[in-house]
């Protein structure tokens, strides 16, 4: 056998994410989880759909012990305008967070990054299962645990929060 089975690697989103010009090759928190991001890292290197244009990589490389910096693709979210969103969970850390909005700012590829803290509960895993963006002006919340928001389109004529 060549590699053992990798069955978490069904979730693509997080052993890499595309934020806006560039890449991460995640260094995720499960050590078993660590083969899943060595062969993305293979792709971007190898595989002629990516080595033609060479993309910055704004955080990880698989041979290299990132300590406490950490992050699932699950807590990445490009929200346009320069904009990225990124959650803090039980997989993605302050540090991972910290590294990546570096990255993005000394290249100029992005303008803000919004940490987003949530609860560490099996029900708020990832940021993509709590809030998803449908439009440039629509998301889809989904309360977890103890984190509460308010909506994020108001009603201009009244000035609250829209129901529904």
């Amino acid at each position: 056998m060549l590699l053992a089975p990798l069955p978490n690697f069904l979730f693509q989103r997080d052993p890499s994410c595309r934020i806006y010009d560039g890449v991460t090759i995640n260094p995720m928190t499960k050590p078993a989880r660590k083969p899943e991001t060595m062969i993305m890292e293979t792709l971007y290197r190898f595989s002629p759909m990516f080595a033609a244009e060479k993309s910055p990589v704004w955080l990880g490389e698989s041979e290299d012990d990132w300590g406490r910096c950490h992050v699932e693709g699950g807590d990445v979210q490009p929200i346009g305008n320069g904009t990225v969103m990124i959650g803090m969970d039980e997989r993605t850390t302050p540090q991972a967070v910290l590294w990546i909005a570096r990255s993005l700012f000394r290249a100029g590829s992005a303008r803000q990054v919004l940490a987003v803290h949530l609860p560490k509960s099996r029900s708020c895993m990832h940021l993509d299962t709590v809030i998803t963006v449908c439009d440039r002006d629509l998301v889809t919340f989904v309360p977890c645990g103890r984190a509460r928001a308010a909506s994020a389109n108001r009603d201009r004529r009244h000035n609250s929060p829209t129901q529904g």
